[in-house]
């Protein structure tokens, strides 16, 4: 015997539009990603900032008082010209005189910027040297950062390019940009050429540079802060690093260290102490003194001395220089104890040694 079996007619379009559900912000943007980069950043797969400290939270060599062309955030070297009266400082929420933050962050960097004390002309920026390795050739980068500032105004000069590469591949000029008196989000895209015969070496270096207004009419009081630069076409949210794993990733270019431990004399006017470094520097780094000549040097835990000098000494291999730093202290310490085998306690409650690796 047959049977016959009706079915009503299905609309497989509709039946596929009751299926779709709200996929969200983010899922919009995976969607609409064009590389496996970009996905991988969107969903927080591995590191994506090549910026370090671009929150400005770590700032090792003190937090105001710098002078020009110096470092001051770790990591972020800052310029301006000489004539203008400027001054750096980390800005935080409890710093007075703001309203807040970005939501997400606790730092900014701020350039206060003062007519009347020198010419208004020239340039002030705030940069970072990036570590330039040859994958890097043909990307595709966004830059990121939010700013504001006490008054508007327009900067101009802003870039990014390469430098102590042979026959480099380019680098960008960013365009001007016209910043307000509340925080805004700036988005940078850009994409480095290829050199089939660029030369790279430990000292090659993606320079960025974010420019601050100049001086003219009016005090202007400029801030910094989410500085990302990440590769692919699309800004995604600043990558949050503990404070921790900032610190580290800073020390690698620069140490500020109260100094504690035991050393040997190795001549009747110097004595040698090691130290333990927290992390392996990029490169031999270079040492000297917060400021001046240090007292409470103390030899046999009795008498205390005035360091007046301090150079750097070379460990067996270089593994062993870079992560084991020895500090040379130079000084009129006590005669006839020349190749004696005393100790010497070394001990300081400031950041008296400064040891710089930077780009």
């Amino acid at each position: 015997m047959a049977i016959n079996v009706t079915k009503p007619s299905v609309n497989l379009r509709e039946k596929l539009n009751e299926l779709e559900t709200n996929k969200g912000l983010k899922g919009n943007e995976i969607l609409q990603a064009e590389t496996a980069q970009e996905v991988r950043s969107l969903i927080g797969a591995g590191r994506k900032n090549l910026i370090i400290n671009g929150g400005f939270d770590v700032w090792q060599r003190g937090t105001s008082g710098f002078g020009h062309n110096v470092y001051s955030a770790d990591r972020w070297r800052e310029d301006f010209n000489t004539g203008n009266g400027v001054a750096i400082s980390k800005h935080n929420i409890s710093s007075g005189g703001e309203t807040g933050l970005p939501l997400g962050f606790t730092s900014a960097f701020k350039y206060a910027l003062t007519v009347g004390s020198g010419s208004g002309s020239g340039l002030n920026d705030v940069r970072q040297k990036i570590e330039l390795p040859k994958r890097f050739e043909g990307q595709t980068f966004t830059l990121s950062y939010y700013v504001k500032a006490s008054s508007s105004c327009t900067v101009s000069n802003r870039r990014i390019y390469a430098t102590n590469v042979t026959n480099p591949f380019s680098g960008a000029s960013l365009p001007s940009l016209s910043v307000t008196t509340t925080w805004q989000k700036v988005t940078d895209t850009f994409t480095f050429g290829t050199s089939s015969t660029a030369v790279y070496s430990s000292s090659s270096f993606l320079d960025l540079v974010l420019s601050a207004p100049v001086a003219t009419s009016v005090d202007i009081d400029y801030y910094i802060t989410g500085v990302q630069l990440e590769l692919g076409s699309v800004a995604t949210d600043f990558e949050h690093r503990s404070y921790g794993e900032e610190l580290a990733l800073c020390q690698r270019y620069f140490w500020a260290t109260a100094f504690l431990n035991t050393g040997v004399y190795n001549t009747d006017t110097s004595v040698f102490c090691t130290l333990n470094a927290p992390v392996t520097f990029r490169t031999a780094p270079t040492v000297s003194m917060k400021s001046g000549t240090y007292t409470n040097i103390n030899i046999e835990k009795e008498d205390a001395y005035d360091i007046s000098n301090v150079a750097f000494g070379y460990g067996t291999t270089q593994a062993y220089y870079l992560a084991n730093p020895v500090l040379i202290l130079t000084t009129p310490i006590r005669t006839g104890f020349a190749g004696q085998a005393g100790m010497v306690s070394c001990d300081r409650n400031d950041d008296a040694f400064f040891f710089e690796a930077e780009l």
